[in-house]
């Protein structure tokens, strides 16, 4: 196709309230300077995932972030309260 596929979900939604049965068409559709024409090919049932599949994968990914805050607020902490000096002897 000669257009983006986020043009295309900004315009399709519009066009296919009179896709009721399979094979059914919706007309012709402009996005992004070209046309398209929408069939109905399938239709599925909109799913409902429980939350305890859902809350799984962002998890890790939560807690890596919490504990990387955490750790580089403790080593800001640890520098301004540990004075540092450096000596150069040669010896």
């Amino acid at each position: 196709m000669g257009f983006s596929d986020a043009a295309f979900k900004r315009r399709a939604p519009w066009s296919t309230p009179c896709l009721k049965a399979r094979g059914d068409l919706a007309g012709l559709v402009e996005v992004d300077g070209d046309f398209a024409l929408l069939r109905l090919v399938m239709r599925r049932a909109a799913a409902v995932s429980p939350l305890s599949s859902v809350e799984q994968p962002p998890r890790p990914r939560l807690y890596r972030e919490r504990r990387s805050r955490a750790l580089d607020d403790f080593i800001a902490q640890l520098r301004r309260e540990t004075p540092i000096e450096i000596a150069n002897n040669p010896q």
